[in-house]
Formats: structure tokens, C-alpha cells, sequence
């Protein structure tokens, strides 16, 4: 459960810096810079220059605290993830984090997408697998954003100034991402009775001047409810979900390096069934 509720979590992350609402063109046919912007077109703007991008690199801190029955369980994530898509037949992707929970310790995984074969280290467990780029970011854990291209995730956002730096901030439609969430939970909420809902969810977006996102922080609150826990349990179950994120836009558009393992021979060559539960 822990591992598809930070998938959702890295792919809204995604979608923010690769895919986030597509930009709008001016009908006087003027930049953007010839112009008062509103902070919800500021927004777009930067982010259609990010989906143009064809390389980028970025920082994700995360932290998410879970409480059921009396009980919580925190657990913290920082992630660094590179996109090289400058060559459509070699497209590059690269990945490295480390997940910390209490009294569990700190867990180390590195991906690296390199002609069409990803390379998996999970705490020191290895394994590679002929896969296509739509796969590659489905095992990464974002492949959700790619279902919200066309999407306008924000909505009542509002602009404030430091210095040249423009201050989004913003909240996002829960009905898109109670659905994403649904769907990227797949087969445990058919099996167990698992539902999801987003009480709520709002960003605060930092774009500099020449409409470059610098960082974006999210939080967001949300229950899982067990509509099927047994009755030596009390029936339904619910838990409380909150989470704090902070993105950095390390860079867009600027050369990034992202490499096979140099230990190539150690990794297990696996289906890609295996890696990813019978998705592929």
C-alpha cells in the first residue's frame, strides 16, 4: 500500500514539472513578457515551457504522516529525478531515492533508463529488464501523470510578488485527483474494499521572471477507508493520510547526465512482468 501511495504522490510530482496544464497562446499575439499576466496564466505559462523542455532535473522532498485507531506511522522520501528526451529514440530516464521510517531505517532505491532497458537497485537488490519508455515511467512511479496532459488540475490561484519571483498559490481540482488516485490503486481497491478520498489538496508554485519554475511546495490530506476490515477489527477502518512536499527545478532545458550502472553484469535480467505486477 506504502509503495502505490507514494507512486501517486511522485506522479502528481511529475505531472507538475513535466506535464502540467498546457500553456494558452494570446490571441493579440504578444509574449508573455509584453503583458499583465493573471497567476493562473503565469502558471501555464511555465509549465507549457516545461513540457517544451526536452531535458530536466529535479529535487523532491516529501514528507507523510499516516494515523489509524490511535496509531501513526511518518515516513520521509527525498528524490532526485532526471528526464533526457532530447533524442526520441534514446530517451533517458534516471531516478534515486531514499525512504526513511522510524524503527524500519532508510531505504535506498536508483533507476536508470538507458536503451530501452531499466536498471532497478533496491537496496542493493539488481535487476534490468527490456522495457519500453511508458513502462520505464510506470516502475518509476509516475506514470499516472500521463493521464492529466490535457488536464486542468488548479484552480482559484492568486499572485503575490518577491522580488521578481511570482508566488502562485493555488488549489488543485479534487475530482481529477480522486479519480487518478482510484486508478492508481487499481486492483487493491477491487480486492480489499480499499477506497480513497482527497479532503484537500493546494500548492504554492516559486517562477521567476522569464516564467522558469523554481519550486513548487504541495500538501495534501486525504482517508483511506477498509469498507471490508473484519468484524474482530470493528468493521470499516478508516486512516488519516497528510503530506508535505517540496519540489526544486534543479534545471530545465540544460545537459543532464544519466548513465547505465557500471556494474552492469551484477544486475538479474527479469521479465517486465515482474517489475511491474503484471502491468506491462
Amino acid at each position: 500500500m506504502l509503495k502505490k501511495i507514494t507512486a501517486f504522490i511522485i506522479a502528481a510530482a511529475i505531472t507538475l514539472t513535466f506535464t502540467a496544464c498546457a500553456g494558452k497562446e494570446t490571441s493579440s499575439g504578444k509574449t508573455p513578457a509584453e503583458k499583465t499576466l493573471t497567476a493562473e496564466e503565469i502558471y501555464k505559462t511555465a509549465a507549457k515551457k516545461n513540457q517544451d523542455a526536452t531535458t530536466t532535473d529535479m529535487s523532491i522532498d516529501m514528507k507523510m504522516d499516516m494515523t489509524a485507531d490511535g496509531e501513526s506511522l511518518s515516513m520521509n522520501m527525498s528524490m532526485r529525478a532526471m528526464a533526457d528526451m532530447t533524442d526520441e529514440n534514446n530517451i533517458k530516464l534516471g531516478a534515486s531515492s531514499v525512504t526513511s521510517i522510524p524503527e524500519m531505517g532508510d531505504t535506498e532505491v536508483n533507476y536508470a533508463y538507458i536503451k530501452d532497458t531499466i536498471y532497478v537497485d533496491a537496496a542493493g537488490i539488481k535487476y534490468k529488464s527490456a522495457v519500453t519508455p511508458e513502462v520505464a515511467e510506470s516502475i518509476m512511479g509516475n506514470a499516472t501523470a500521463n493521464e492529466m496532459l490535457d488536464a486542468d488540475v488548479i484552480k482559484d490561484a492568486e499572485l503575490t510578488k518577491d522580488g521578481d519571483d511570482n508566488i502562485i498559490t493555488f488549489k488543485f481540482d479534487n475530482s481529477i485527483y480522486n479519480d487518478i488516485l482510484s486508478e492508481s490503486m487499481g486492483d487493491m481497491t477491487e480486492v480489499s474494499g480499499i477506497s480513497y478520498e482527497l479532503k484537500d489538496m493546494t500548492g504554492t508554485a516559486v517562477i521567476d521572471s522569464d516564467y522558469n519554475l523554481k519550486s513548487i511546495k504541495v500538501t495534501m490530506s486525504a482517508v483511506m477507508t477498509n469498507s471490508e476490515a473484519g468484524a474482530e477489527t470493528g468493521g470499516a477502518q478508516s486512516m488519516e493520510m497528510t503530506l508535505e512536499m517540496n519540489i526544486t527545478i534543479n534545471s530545465i532545458g540544460e545537459p543532464v547526465s544519466i548513465s547505465a550502472p557500471s556494474d552492469i553484469e551484477s544486475y538479474t535480467d527479469i521479465s517486465a512482468d515482474m517489475l511491474t505486477g503484471g502491468a506491462a
